[in-house]
């Protein structure tokens, strides 16, 4: 029994740390993956299949393309979010050991990232792809004297996907496609430790942070089909990824013999999953020169926050703690127009339910619901060429958190100002 509860204190620790992941949309993907659907608000994921981003997108319209492609990205997030602490929150976070005000918390962050996509034309009927960005996770970090800093200082969740595709046509009206989604997981989360105690109430404060690389596998299932040469219809189905993370908890300054003999050097096993995601999406030309479309999606985000922990030197099985987090929804709608040849412009826009609330909300989880506003421009620099340019301004509002800790982190009270983030992305493709 004492040793079971050593377990469960040990995972509470733990849990501070872990759960230190950060978000893009209403959950951890984003949609903004360095292609022409950034200018779009990602209406028509599934179903456009107009460059080689498609084999992500949707493998199956790989068989759409004319040409083999490549597809290269630059881009630029910018993440708004500012913490403004209310009277709530206690003492302990609001200062720094030496008594000063501690800082606000400011996560705004400048961050690059990219994409690369590439599609081989094999036959009439068969296609290939092979891609390579990020759709999963992203960084969050605050100053080590934040009000912030005895939950979170620095936070990153982050998956690469290496993608193979394939696609095949069974009609002119039908075709299908798969990908393998191989995710290398990148954790590294920090958290402050508070060593003040009654007889010395200004020692310096410690940190525990927990790394781990990890490669994950699981599959992006789809389907195109194209009743008229006008419209067509796709929809795509993600599988869940499990994430198996082991680390021992590296320790700095801590000066609580108890906290310090509890973490000791064992090795902390942690299973995250991220979850499974269904995109449903139709286009329409209605004209030569105007083109219409949509998306409904889901994500399973609930499954995400059962999180399972297994401590060395401790009875097999572990604990697996939830944190209460909500399925998404997300539903997008868009346009096309060529005002006149070379150019071509999109309109977009779109709305991801939130998966956590006020309570579930945490200082690395600075998310709510989300609407997207988004423009795009693409260049025919030649008949084999075009360069496309994109930007999308994503924006939460005010988020409400309150996140009570145990007696050494305290807690945190009080809401994000005006969340927002914004992205450039820009595009060639090549066909060859």
């Amino acid at each position: 029994m004492k040793k079971k509860k050593t377990l469960r204190l040990l995972v509470l620790v733990t849990m501070t740390v872990l759960l230190a992941t950060s978000a893009w949309a209403g959950g951890l993907y984003n949609y903004e993956v360095g292609s022409d659907d950034t200018g779009l608000a990602s209406a028509g994921y599934a179903s456009r299949a107009q460059d080689a981003s498609t084999l992500f997108t949707n493998p199956a319209g790989m068989t759409r393309l004319d040409q083999s492609q490549l597809s290269v990205a630059a881009a630029a997030w910018y993440l708004g979010t500012k913490f403004s602490p209310n009277s709530n929150t206690s003492a302990s976070n609001l200062t720094v050991p030496d008594g000063t005000a501690a800082a606000r918390g400011n996560a705004s962050q400048l961050i690059p990232a990219g994409g690369l996509f590439s599609v081989f034309k094999l036959s009439d009927k068969f296609a290939a792809g092979f891609g390579v960005f990020a759709f999963f996770g992203g960084p969050t970090q605050y100053a080590d004297n934040s009000v912030m800093r005895y939950h979170c200082i620095e936070s990153l969740l982050q998956g690469i996907t290496v993608m193979p595709s394939l696609a095949f046509k069974i009609s002119d009206k039908f075709s299908v496609g798969a990908g393998l989604n191989a995710m290398y997981s990148e954790l590294d989360n920090k958290v402050a430790v508070n060593n003040r105690t009654i007889l010395n109430p200004t020692a310096p404060d410690g940190q525990i942070e927990i790394q781990d690389n990890e490669w994950g596998y699981g599959g992006k299932f789809g389907v195109l089909f194209q009743p008229t040469k006008e419209t067509r219809f796709g929809a795509t189905y993600l599988t869940q990824t499990k994430m198996d993370f082991s680390a021992t908890p590296t320790k700095t300054d801590i000066t609580r013999p108890l906290l310090d003999a509890l973490i000791g050097n064992r090795n902390i096993n942690a299973t995250m999953r991220a979850p499974q995601q269904v995109i449903v999406s139709g286009y329409h030309d209605l004209t030569d020169s105007v083109a219409v479309m949509a998306d409904l999606g889901w994500e399973n985000w609930a499954n995400f926050g059962q999180v399972t922990i297994q401590v060395n030197d401790f009875p097999p099985g572990g604990i697996t703690t939830t944190t209460h987090y909500s399925n998404t929804w997300h539903v997008a709608v868009g346009t096309h127009i060529k005002p006149s040849d070379p150019w071509k412009i999109s309109f977009g826009f779109a709305y991801d339910s939130s998966m956590c609330d006020g309570v579930s909300r945490s200082p690395s989880l600075p998310i709510g619901q989300q609407w997207r506003f988004a423009t795009g421009a693409q260049h025919v620099i030649s008949p084999t060429m075009t360069l496309s340019a994109a930007y999308e301004y994503i924006w939460s509002g005010d988020l409400p958190m309150d996140v009570q800790g145990g007696p050494l982190s305290g807690r945190i009270a009080g809401q994000f100002d005006d969340v927002y983030m914004q992205v450039f992305n820009v595009i060639l493709n090549w066909k060859f």
